[in-house]
């Protein structure tokens, strides 16, 4: 779990895929913090909406009354002080808001995916192992194998269902021991 804070106008929000994130930024009188749920997933039965699966929720709250600056159509309002938009596993695009307090001070936020989990070393003590893959080989309603999609795509199995990876095992003190190469 990480978090940060920041008294700068702009901040970036890289969304990361497998750790929980929080960023914090204020102007002079408010402060809004930014989190955001894990991939949704189903489990044995299909979605409501299967477009959001692998999807995440990002909520901003700010601690006081705020205004979105100009029209934000992906941003939903559920209160004065509370926000919330879906990312969707494929989505790419950052996207910049900006909102005023009741002083009229303005803080300037890009939320932004990214598309994976940064390996650092350095968190860990033991050895690791990091297996990594395609985003579409995880969440693509066609073709993920950890989504419900379009087929019960995680209760399959069989050659049909292997998915292209790379596994790689890193001793305790950082070093890599191994790489390899096949289908998952």
């Amino acid at each position: 779990m990480g978090s940060f804070s920041v008294r700068l106008s702009i901040v970036t929000l890289t969304l990361l895929i497998t750790t929980f994130l929080s960023a914090f930024a204020e102007a002079e009188g408010v402060s809004i913090t930014i989190s955001h749920t894990f991939p949704v997933t189903t489990e044995r039965e299909p979605p409501v909406d299967p477009a959001l699966e692998g999807s995440k929720e990002v909520h901003l709250l700010a601690d006081g009354w705020v205004r979105v600056v100009g029209e934000v159509p992906w941003l939903i309002p559920d209160s004065t002080t509370e926000y919330h938009t879906i990312f969707a596993w494929n989505d790419t695009i950052a996207r910049p808001i900006s909102f005023t307090d009741s002083d009229g001070d303005t803080i300037a936020l890009v939320i932004a995916p990214q598309p994976g989990m940064p390996l650092d070393l350095t968190r860990h003590d033991l050895p690791v192992v990091h297996i990594s893959t395609e985003k579409a080989n995880l969440w693509d309603p066609e073709t993920g194998i950890y989504v419900w999609g379009n087929h019960g795509n995680y209760l399959q199995h069989g050659d049909d269902w292997e998915r292209p990876a790379t596994i790689n095992y890193y001793e305790a003190d950082g070093q890599l021991a191994y790489r390899g190469h096949g289908l998952a």
